[in-house]
This record gives structure tokens, C-alpha cells and sequence, in this order.
């Protein structure tokens, strides 16, 4: 009698990975593919935050080289982006020269990666509020009964944080170093008051200017009202 091992049954973690996995290469594909007639690598930068947003930590490193070329007018070619790799000690991690060349043979056309790397970003995010559930329910389990108010609010501060980062992707935008650089020097010579913008909270407007550009935090404990004064403003 032969004896047979069944394989364990994948789990779910595995199967979200797979189906990022499944989306990653043909994109990553797509931009060692790029050609000057069509500048992919800015279409797919202008929607993805940078490696992290990858499940496989390979294809993070892959698509950290090729924004690297692409930022010092390099192409972004299997060859190029392997010898990119390779100055970082990092070619043999992504599986080398061969895994650059099968991505290549995965790549979805140009113009659609852009459409898919919104996937990517979708999955990640996803991904993101999965940990954050997870990491909400063993709150739950070990919160203080006399104080389940810092466990809520702990939580609701990791979900807020989820959806700044949304609202942030909304204002990314993607170029090279030079766009605009003379239109920037030219306003940093002119003699003109910088407009700035009111909270609507007097006392705070009479000890501040908000301008352009600024990075204010609101900073306190959970459920001070951080969420309710940033609305309000």
C-alpha cells in the first residue's frame, strides 16, 4: 500500500497574494517594455507610492530600479534595470536576468498598465485595511473593559490614517526634476505676499498664516476631536 499526502489547503493570505502577484508582472512587464514613443514608467508612477505597494518584496526592488533609471533619463530596459539591480546587490533576489526577460514576455500593452497598476494600488490598499481590521479585533480582545474608548480610538485612528492616504493619492503627480524649475526661480524673485488661507477658528488664525505648501499636523490623543477640528477647517 502506497501512502499519499495531501497538500495543506492554501490560505487566505496566500490566495490575496497571488492574485497581486498575478497583476504585478505583467505591469512590472510593461515598464521594462517602454519605449520613448510612449513613456509608461510616468503613467504607472503617477498611481503607485513605491515598492511597498507590491506583495512580492522582488518585484518592489524591480520597480524601485526602474523609477531610479528612469528619474536620470536611463532606459528602462531588462538589461538596464538588471545592471540597476546589480549595483545593489539585489539582481540574485529578484531571480536574476531570466525573471526580468519572463516579465518582459508577461507585459500587458502600454497604455493598459497604467489602468492595472490602479490594481496594484487598489490590492495594497486593501491589503492594508485587512491588517488594520485584524489589528482592530485584537484590540478588541485585550482592551480594558473600564476604558474601551482607547481601543476604539486607537483603531479609528489607523482607519483615518487609511483614508488620508487615499485622499493624498489624489494629489501625487509624477515629472522630471527640470519641469517648471524656471517658473519657480522667477516666483522666488518676485516681490509678492504669499496668499494663505483661514481656518475659520479666529483665535487660531490670529496667531498663524496657512500657506501653500505648509505640512501642519493636528496632533492629540484618540477621540480629542482631531477628525472633527481638520473637517472643520
Amino acid at each position: 500500500m502506497t501512502a499519499t499526502t495531501e497538500a495543506p489547503p492554501s490560505s487566505d493570505h496566500d490566495d490575496r497574494d497571488a492574485r497581486r502577484i498575478a497583476v504585478e508582472q505583467p505591469v512590472l512587464g510593461a515598464l521594462l517594455a517602454a519605449t520613448p514613443s510612449y513613456d509608461t514608467v510616468s503613467d504607472v508612477a503617477k498611481v503607485l507610492r513605491g515598492g511597498g505597494d507590491f506583495a512580492r518584496p522582488a518585484h518592489g526592488l524591480i520597480y524601485e530600479a526602474v523609477i531610479r533609471l528612469h528619474g536620470r533619463d536611463n532606459p528602462t530596459t531588462p538589461i538596464a534595470v538588471a545592471s540597476e539591480l546589480e549595483r545593489g546587490g539585489n539582481l540574485v533576489r529578484v531571480g536574476g536576468a531570466p525573471y526580468l526577460h519572463k516579465l518582459v514576455s508577461l507585459a500587458y500593452p502600454g497604455p493598459s498598465a497604467a489602468y492595472y497598476a490602479n490594481h496594484i494600488r487598489g490590492l495594497a490598499r486593501l491589503e492594508d485595511f485587512f491588517n488594520t481590521a485584524v489589528r482592530g479585533a485584537q484590540r478588541a480582545r485585550t482592551a480594558d473593559p473600564e476604558d474601551p474608548d482607547e481601543a476604539i480610538g486607537g483603531h479609528l485612528a489607523e482607519v483615518e490614517q487609511l483614508l488620508a492616504g487615499s485622499l493624498d493619492d489624489e494629489d501625487l503627480d509624477f515629472g522630471r526634476f527640470g519641469d517648471g524649475l524656471d517658473e519657480h526661480l522667477d516666483s522666488l524673485e518676485a516681490d509678492v505676499e504669499k496668499p494663505f488661507a483661514v481656518t475659520g477658528f479666529e483665535d487660531m488664525d490670529a496667531l498663524m498664516r496657512l500657506e501653500v505648501g505648509q505640512l501642519i499636523l493636528a496632533a492629540g490623543r484618540p477621540a480629542m476631536g482631531k477628525s472633527a477640528f481638520a473637517l472643520g477647517v
